[in-house]
């Protein structure tokens, strides 16, 4: 059985780990050597109230929250989603045909 009270912080220390190597790649090789630009390279390229690129540390937070938004608000809408068909069961019949 694992122990979840360690796994979760190895689980965050790979996860930092990837995208640190990524951001990292992404430094080395600038914007010119991709053919798109993505939510990453904009992270990069942000900067802040007084003109500063963010930190590593800030881009790495900003994609993590971006994650977990999306995790959050999929399976919120896929509950509520269920809820309503619960509760109208005319509607799933109507999806059903």
């Amino acid at each position: 059985m694992t122990n979840h009270k360690f796994a979760i912080p190895q689980c965050r220390k790979k996860v930092m780990t990837i995208l640190t190597k990524e951001i990292n790649k992404r430094k080395f090789e600038g914007n010119a050597a991709r053919a798109e630009f993505d939510l990453l390279d904009q992270l990069l390229n942000l900067k802040d109230d007084d003109g500063n690129q963010l930190q590593d540390e800030e881009v790495l937070d900003n994609i993590v929250g971006l994650i977990i938004a999306g995790y959050e608000s999929t399976s919120l809408s896929i509950m509520w989603i269920l809820y309503y068909l619960a509760k109208y069961p005319n509607v799933l019949k109507k999806l059903r045909v």
